[in-house]
């Protein structure tokens, strides 16, 4: 090398560049400066919005976050060694800042290793990123065999930067004797040849991980805002791709002679510039994904003072005739107004798509209320709720006022079998957000009702007592209330799943939901006293209630997968963990949407779900639920494959066993082998609610102590007798001491906390 060394030198001196020429752009100090700082600052932003949610709000960090941090920190200790180094001839002729060779060197070291480990660390984040999202099919298996590549790939150029020279100090003091290769100069054209290697490398890598989800962008179910974000994003991963083959073209553009090649110090500031650009935007592309729902949605809430829409929800008798809207002519009565309370501008209708905007929580299907209007709406609305109350004769309460939008998640196109196409397996979401600046609790709630049953659940008692969703709206929580799929608004595709739809009588519901002491089908049902009214057809609030009754798909697995896959896309839509509240046949769905995205999900309120595992009781004792609470696979630690043979059953005897089956006996995990566990479920807080005179009170403790069996160490069970709440049946929250079993659940959220 010495020998090579002073022959380009002599090579060089003997037709020197001239000093006086202008400097090019990129190795001007102020060029340097003013884009690598700019942009590294704007990174850090960006990994600090990353880490807030993963750290604070999801609280679910993972090795990619890990690696996306060391990521930045390489890339500033990279930059920073870049920028110092102009300080001993960086951006100037190398024949010209000899004396100043060895710093030059030293700084060139740093920021060589530093940028090379950093490329590493930024694949290697965003292929753990890549596998949090696909856990399963040939995308999964892609990602795993890019991360041993990458991971064999880093170690070997990394330790090459790290370690060019034995030893390492001979980099920048060269000794007779010094043992270099590849980065170190041992022969022009082995570091050229070193150099040109990684960047063909690198940029290969960086196209196949951008390649990996891109096959997202073209699913037909997305909507135009999702669209365009992910436009947004693949745009910004084409950046990063476009900076690789950018560095690798300057690089081979600057190496084309001997001579070239050696003077590094006067191309290679444009080859340091697009290479800390190109990991600043990596790290920007791998951050906005996991940030950007919660930083659109905290955006709504700091400006709803502007964009507010208040909603009253109420039930009339089935004997009124008078429909209430109101009107812009303050008119309280009216069959027929010309301007409705909510409407949508054309303009709004050309600028969001379907209406809601599940990447921002924006909502474009009302048109938002100017302020000037506000306190007139308001006193028109007060006129409204005073006319209607006065005319009610339950003595409606008053529902809380809201931000009303809605939206479907789930399903997509299916041939219709007539040559066109239909839209199936959609969920409908009504979305509430709270009005008042003073919340207490930003966590958001969704609620899941039972079977034969919609949303409308949780919209006003049929009564006319305040529901629960407007106790969650007091306390702060937004609320999305769905109709599950093939139910209410969720449109059933005929044939799908069943051949037709069933359908509960009335009958049915008297005997299990609102009278069942008169039936005595259980032993608990004679202290049944908590539902408005006798609960038989013929009055009024039973006829409320049942009216709202709807048909549905009596189909198990097929109901469980379309509302996993809806309920997953719901909770990725509102961007950050929410409660999920499911009742009676919806209350296992919680169990399974929380399984497809443990770290969207706060905790879990199971009232009444169905169950108990693997057997049906009080109404029958046949073989149910196969994978212990659910019909559908769930994921168990070990894994399960077949659960006839891995989950091996045991029967428990309760230890209150009593001849009149007041409590049933449990079928559970076996003792021997080891219970499997349920690892997406374990960290989190589940709440098991049970009335006193239901038909669940004899074994909604096997579904409790199934959890705990299988690793779920904060599930407990809430059993409203045995806590000073009494009367009350299955339909506890429509029921007249509803408010005293929000509370009692209400409390348990905030202590799980």
């Amino acid at each position: 090398m010495a020998d090579e060394f002073t022959r380009i030198v002599e090579e060089m001196m003997s037709t020197p560049p001239n000093p006086n020429a202008p400097l090019p752009l990129a190795n001007k100090k102020g060029t340097m400066f003013g884009v690598s700082i700019p942009f590294h600052v704007l990174c850090w932003i960006v990994v600090g919005f990353r880490l807030h949610t993963r750290l604070r709000v999801v609280r679910e960090p993972g090795l990619d976050d890990l690696f996306v941090v060391l990521a930045a920190v390489f890339n500033l200790i990279s930059i920073i060694a870049f920028l110092h180094g102009t300080n001993y001839g960086m951006g100037h002729h190398l024949i010209y800042t000899l004396r100043e060779l060895q710093p030059t060197m030293i700084w060139l070291y740093i920021t060589n290793a530093a940028y090379h480990t950093t490329t590493v660390f930024i694949k290697i984040s965003l292929l753990l990123q890549y596998l949090r999202l696909f856990q399963q099919g040939a995308r999964r298996i892609i990602c795993i065999v890019l991360l041993a590549l990458v991971i064999v790939w880093g170690l070997t150029f990394s330790f090459m930067a790290w370690v060019p020279c034995f030893p390492v100090r001979n980099f920048w003091d060269r000794q007779p004797g010094s043992k270099c290769y590849g980065f170190g100069y041992r022969t022009i054209n082995e570091a050229k040849f070193t150099i040109l290697a990684f960047a063909a490398t690198n940029m290969a890598f960086d196209i196949a991980i951008f390649l990996v989800p891109i096959t997202e962008y073209f699913r037909k179910d997305l909507r135009r805002k999702q669209v365009l974000a992910m436009t947004g994003l693949f745009a910004l991963g084409s950046i990063v791709v476009l900076m690789a083959i950018l560095r690798l073209w300057s690089t081979f553009k600057n190496s084309q002679s001997m001579t070239q090649s050696f003077d590094f110090t006067w191309w290679y500031p444009e080859v340091l510039i697009i290479s800390c650009l190109e990991i600043d935007f990596a790290i920007m592309c791998a951050s906005m994904p996991i940030f950007w729902p919660t930083v659109m949605a905290s955006w709504t809430q700091i400006f709803v003072t502007n964009e507010v829409r208040v909603t009253h929800h109420e039930r009339l008798p089935n004997d009124s005739r008078d429909n209430f809207e109101l009107v812009r002519n303050t008119s309280l009565k009216s069959t027929g107004s010309a301007e409705e309370l909510a409407r949508v501008t054309s303009e709004e209708q050309d600028t969001v798509y379907g209406g809601f905007d599940p990447e921002t929580g924006k909502d474009g299907r009302f048109a938002a209320m100017r302020v000037e209007h506000g306190m007139m709406l308001l006193h028109h609305l007060a006129l409204l709720i005073s006319f209607a109350t006065a005319h009610n004769q339950h003595h409606e309460e008053t529902e809380t006022p809201a931000v009303r939008t809605y939206f479907y998640v789930g399903g997509g196109y299916s041939e219709d079998g007539k040559g066109g196409h239909i839209f199936k397996d959609q969920m409908y979401v009504e979305k509430l957000s709270p009005v008042s600046t003073k919340q207490h609790d930003t966590d958001p709630i969704v609620l899941i009702h039972g079977q034969g049953q919609t949303g409308t659940n949780f919209l006003v008692k049929p009564d006319g007592g305040m529901s629960w969703s407007s106790r969650f709206l007091e306390a702060g929580h937004t609320v999305y209330i769905v109709d599950q799929t093939f139910r209410g608004r969720s449109a059933w595709a005929p044939r799908a799943g069943a051949d037709a739809p069933s359908t509960y009588s009335a009958e049915l519901i008297q005997e299990r939901f609102t009278a069942p002491q008169q039936y005595r089908l259980w032993p608990q049902s004679t202290l049944h006293t908590q539902w408005p009214g006798t609960g038989i057809m013929g009055d009024p609030v039973f006829d409320a209630f049942y009216s709202s009754n709807v048909q549905f798909i009596s189909n198990a697995t097929y109901q469980q997968s379309t509302m996993q896959a809806a309920g997953a896309q719901l909770l990725d839509s509102i961007g950050t963990p929410a409660w999920l509240l499911g009742h009676s046949q919806g209350g296992l769905l919680p169990l399974l949407i929380a399984d497809a995205r443990p770290h969207l999900t706060k905790g879990l309120l199971l009232v009444e779900p169905t169950g108990p595992p693997f057997q049906e009781a009080v109404f029958g004792s046949a073989a149910a639920r196969k994978w212990g609470l659910t019909d559908i696979p769930m994921n168990y630690s070990p894994p399960v494959t077949d659960p006839a043979i891995d989950l091996v059953q045991q029967v428990y005897q309760p230890t209150n066993l009593t001849s009149n089956n007041v409590t049933v006996s449990c079928v559970l995990q076996a003792a021997e082998p080891a219970p499997r566990r349920l690892p997406n479920l374990a960290p989190l807080p589940i709440l098991t609610v049970t009335s006193e005179t239901s038909y669940h009170a004899p074994y909604d403790y096997c579904t409790v102590n199934f959890l705990k069996q299988a690793g779920c160490s904060k599930a407990e069970h809430l059993e409203l007798g045995k806590f000073g709440i009494h009367g009350n049946g299955h339909m506890m929250f429509m029921e007249k001491n509803s408010d005293e079993i929000w509370e009692r659940i209400h409390d348990w959220m905030v202590a799980a906390k």
